[in-house]
């Protein structure tokens, strides 16, 4: 929620990594909208691999290479030293000023991401990625900050399914 409701805001403050945008004044048909899109949870329910991968990419994926645990291991391998090593490319191209190395980490980071079901550190990545496509890093330094908090719990989930 915020009182910024000049044209334009809305994607600023998405790009920036709020869930959903709501300008003030409140009205109340907007606000049970906005509740509605968000995921319900049960009353004690922790947050379990679900929240970080899709089950259902997750699942076509497995299918995809016939249930091959052995070769769907190494899949899963290739992604933590991929991911890792753009998660760090994105912050040497960041403290060099290099834009386009950004935006290509960036872009390779999203990819690979939503392949595996980490939806929602497609998405970081994929606001890494439109900010270096803009050529505005701004903030671009707190943004890798949760992308790499997200890897890690990206990288557990993965670790736990691997392990079925």
């Amino acid at each position: 929620m915020t009182a910024n409701a000049m044209q334009g805001d809305r994607e600023l403050c998405l790009a920036a990594g709020m869930d959903d945008y709501i300008a003030k004044p409140i009205r109340v048909n907007e606000l049970v909208e906005a509740l509605g899109r968000c995921p319900r949870h049960q009353k004690g329910e922790s947050v379990t691999e679900n929240n970080v991968i899709d089950q259902k990419v997750f699942d076509d994926l497995a299918a995809s290479v016939g249930g091959d645990m052995t070769f769907l291991g190494e899949l899963i391998d290739t992604y933590f030293n991929d991911a890792a090593e753009l998660l760090a490319t994105m912050r040497r191209a960041l403290a060099d000023g290099s834009v386009e190395e950004f935006r290509r980490a960036a872009h390779s980071l999203k990819s690979n991401s939503a392949n595996l079901g980490a939806m929602k550190l497609s998405a970081l990545a994929k606001e890494l990625e439109m900010m270096g496509k803009a050529g505005v890093l701004d903030g671009a330094a707190d943004k890798i900050a949760r992308a790499e908090s997200e890897y890690v719990q990206v990288k557990d989930a993965l670790e736990q399914k691997r392990g079925k």
